[in-house]
This record gives C-alpha cells, sequence and structure tokens, in this order.
C-alpha cells in the first residue's frame, strides 16, 4: 500500500515532498461493481466481528487458516508471516480503504520528478494500470521490471537496480548518485 500513501502524502504535504518513486502501484484499485456490492458490506461486518474476539484468539485463528493454506494457494512463506504479524481485522479494514483509494482526479498535479516502476509480470496490480499511472503524471518516467507484484522481494537482482536507478530520477537536481543502466530494467 505504500503507492497510495506516497500519493497522498505528495497531495497532504508537498512542501515535504522533493520527488517520488512509485513502485507496482496505480491510480485506483477498482473491485468490480457487482463484486464491491458484496464483499465490501461483507468485509466490513467482518472486521467489526473480528474486532469483537480476543486479540491473541482471532491472530490464532487467522494463523491457523493461513497455515493450512500456504501449500496450496501458491503463495511464499514469507508473505503469509507478514500477514499473520498484523491484526486480522486492521487487514481487512486497509484493504477496504485500498478499495476506495482513487487519485485520478489529481494525479495529474504532481510536480516533482517522478519515476514509476512498473513490474510486467504483475497479477496483483495490472502492469496497464501502472502504466497509465506513469502516463497520468507530467514528466513521470516509466522504468519496467520482467517480474510479479513480489519483485522486490523475489527478483532483488532485476529489481534493486531499477529502483537505484529511480531513486536517481526521483532525486533529480539534489546530490543521488546516479545509477548506471541494469540489465532487468529499461526505460520505456
Amino acid at each position: 500500500m505504500g503507492g497510495p500513501v506516497a500519493q497522498l502524502l505528495w497531495k497532504r504535504h508537498r512542501d515535504l515532498v522533493e520527488g517520488l518513486v512509485l513502485c507496482a502501484t496505480a491510480a485506483r484499485f477498482p473491485v468490480r461493481k457487482e463484486l464491491g456490492r458484496v464483499i465490501g458490506p461483507f468485509s466490513f461486518a467482518m472486521s467489526l466481528a473480528l474486532s469483537g474476539v480476543p486479540y491473541q484468539l482471532r491472530r490464532q485463528g487467522v494463523s491457523m487458516l493461513l497455515r493450512s493454506r500456504v501449500p496450496a494457494a501458491g503463495t511464499a512463506p514469507w508473505a503469509f508471516e507478514e500477514w499473520e504479524r498484523h491484526d486480522p481485522a486492521a487487514v481487512i479494514q486497509a484493504g477496504l480503504a485500498l478499495g476506495r483509494f482513487d487519485s485520478r482526479e489529481w494525479i495529474g498535479g504532481i510536480d516533482v520528478p517522478t519515476a514509476v516502476i512498473v513490474t510486467t509480470m504483475d497479477t496483483a496490480v495490472s502492469p496497464r494500470r501502472q502504466a497509465a499511472l506513469a502516463a497520468a503524471i507530467p514528466g513521470a518516467v516509466a522504468i519496467e521490471v520482467a517480474g510479479a507484484h513480489r519483485a522486490c522481494v523475489e527478483d532483488h537482482r532485476l529489481f534493486v537496480p531499477a529502483l537505484v536507478e529511480a531513486c536517481g530520477i526521483a532525486g533529480a537536481g539534489r546530490d543521488v548518485p546516479q545509477a548506471r543502466p541494469q540489465a532487468g530494467s529499461r526505460t520505456v
């Protein structure tokens, strides 16, 4: 959720932001309307219900549920460990907030150097939406990484050079080391 947080930081505190690096993110995260009408109220009710269960008990229950699904879900074990560290009710509420996030009305006003890392094999955030975010920000540079949403952890040899390049772009005009072009990333 770092992309929406960074976008909102620029919107709410422009004087504190000198550049942006947005990775594997978008201007909005839509849920199909018909699905949203069911999931939204259900998720809200679930988060309220979970809030009534003692904290330790709800963490144990979610941990058991997650552990039983690790092999079948195809999700990396480290991701489940991260989910286990957080309050399940708060995770559901964060997901609901992410579903409501939409910066399309104001994203074109970003006026700081910006780089957008587009993970081209992403199934969590569509690469098309990532590229649309880059196109909506005046002067933004899109840097493609041939990896999935988790590339920052699972394909670090591809991701880190792109991140260093992006930091150099976002730090333009400041004393930030510029990255040399690396295999696995390219400027679009």
